[in-house]
């Protein structure tokens, strides 16, 4: 009977110790829980900065190009502009000449007419 007590004791004994390390494990869990939940909390705030921090460098990536756009267009004008300018000066050089051709002609023909009146 002494082997059936003693075993006995010793299941009781095991489950008290089971019952301990049981208690010791959900007495370690709740703080590791609450580091995991904080871990986790930081990785979303860790991934929100990030996508926050890509949307600047989009908009800002944006707003270069937009300027380099208006840079381009810019200079394209001025190149536009020295050609038309260079048309123009050529076009007036132009109607220059023609009138004073056509002066010239007006005073040969003005000196013809008066040769003849005088004849």
């Amino acid at each position: 009977d002494e082997g059936g007590r003693a075993r006995g004791e010793r299941e009781v004994v095991a489950q008290a110790a089971a019952a301990a390390r049981f208690e010791g494990l959900e007495a370690m869990r709740q703080p590791l829980e609450e580091e995991i939940a904080a871990l986790l909390a930081a990785g979303r705030e860790r991934d929100h900065n990030l996508k926050d921090a890509e949307s600047r460098v989009r908009a800002a990536r944006a707003e270069f190009d937009a300027e380099q756009a208006r840079r381009v267009r810019a200079e394209r004008a001025v190149e536009e502009g020295k050609g038309r300018e260079e048309e123009v000066r050529h076009a007036a050089e132009q109607d220059k000449v023609a009138r004073e051709v056509e002066l010239q002609q007006s005073v040969l023909r003005e000196g013809r007419l008066r040769q003849a009146l005088e004849e």
